[in-house]
């Protein structure tokens, strides 16, 4: 009996997990349901210790691997408590390719929704995006965007030097909408750093390409401070900051004690040039 509730605390994280990330989990349901038309009721809470359970196949494309230190599951095996999570989740069209790696002290897994609550400062790695996400708390569901809540940090270079600090962020089902809420002041390049309301990520062959910064921004670099209602941040194919456009009425802009300001501004970082658009003003101190 020991086994299946070890298969069934498994089974139950696996599909909170890996189908709330789009695979499939067909297999692991009919495993579950399986289990648990079988077994005995009892007035119990099962218990599994350490284990590893995975699937691979390559001719459906499924693929996954997880593990555990510990799984706790209350009588009716509807809330699933495990310690010390560790997910693969692998290319739908590729079985020996990662996408996604989840860390977690710990996962509580709601059976009846397939949501999973992973928390204390649990990471979730994009693979393919070359992103990080570290946060308090995430919140996963199938088919509904992942929330990451509290102390949010996205790490877009591996050695921290280049990170976004957020309070909130919202990643859609498919990863390719990645938006960021109450961004504090983030170094997001060698040459730039920046805060706002809301920021929305936007990539191309796993590199930043473009910044969005909306509901308020504030910028600055070696060079000067800007605030702005909107501003946009085109980077490189090293992730450094190229151009920045900035917009709201008005941009205003402090460049070495000159105050100017304008309906649009923009800035090229590399040569430290600005060009200023409509309703321009400027004041020396």
């Amino acid at each position: 009996m020991s086994k299946n509730f070890k298969l069934i605390i498994a089974l139950l994280i696996i599909i909170a997990i890996v189908s709330v990330l789009g695979f499939s989990y067909y297999e692991s349901r009919k495993l579950v349901k399986n289990f648990e038309e079988n077994v005995e009721k009892k007035e119990f809470h099962p218990e599994a210790s350490a284990l590893e359970i995975s699937e691979l196949d390559a001719k459906s494309h499924r693929g996954w691997k997880i593990k555990t230190k510990k799984g706790l599951a209350n009588k009716d095996m509807t809330i699933i408590t495990a310690e010390g999570v560790e997910a693969q989740i692998f290319d739908d069209q590729d079985s020996e390719k990662v996408k996604i790696l989840v860390k977690s002290p710990k996962a509580v897994v709601e059976k009846a929704n397939g949501r999973a609550v992973l928390t204390p400062r649990a990471d979730i790695t994009m693979v393919e995006k070359n992103i990080k996400i570290q946060s308090n708390k995430f919140i996963l569901q199938k088919g509904v965007p992942m929330e990451a809540i509290g102390n949010v940090i996205v790490f877009l270079k591996p050695d921290g030097s280049q990170r976004i600090n957020a309070q909130k962020g919202v990643i859609s089902a498919d990863m390719d909408d990645i938006v960021f809420y109450q961004v504090a002041p983030s170094k997001v390049s060698d040459n730039l750093t920046i805060k706002g309301g809301i920021l929305r990520l936007k990539q191309n062959n796993s590199k930043t390409e473009k910044i969005v910064l909306s509901n308020g921004a504030w910028v600055q670099n070696s060079d000067l401070t800007c605030q702005s209602s909107t501003l946009e941040v085109f980077m490189d194919g090293n992730g450094n900051a190229q151009t920045a456009i900035f917009y709201g009425s008005p941009v205003v802009v402090n460049q070495k004690g000159k105050i100017l300001k304008a309906s649009k501004v923009i800035y090229n970082m590399t040569n430290g040039s600005v060009k200023a658009v409509g309703g321009v003003k400027i004041n020396s101190f």
